[in-house]
């Protein structure tokens, strides 16, 4: 699994992923973007966010007000461009 800032910005484990699944807002079931900025960030560190993951989303958002993220199952991307692939032949 990826998180995406429109560019690579690190792989996380499952747990991570759960993690941030249970804890950033959805706006419908299949939603997986989300837009963080320093407190969201302080946010998941209090509610026990691995140091790793916040340190990642520390510096994606590096200067900026805030980010969006596209948390990415790379798993499942792989399935999706083959599919592509083949429905190109």
């Amino acid at each position: 699994m990826a998180i995406r800032l429109y560019t690579y910005v690190g792989d996380v484990s499952e747990d991570q992923y759960d993690f941030l699944m249970d804890n950033l807002e959805e706006e419908w079931a299949e939603d997986r973007d989300f837009f963080l900025n320093k407190d969201m960030i302080d946010g998941l560190a209090t509610k026990g966010a691995d140091a790793t993951l916040v340190q990642m989303l520390r510096d994606a958002l590096a200067n900026k007000e805030e980010i969006e993220i596209l948390l990415a199952d790379t798993d499942e991307m792989e399935f999706v461009e083959e599919e592509e692939d083949d429905e190109d032949e």
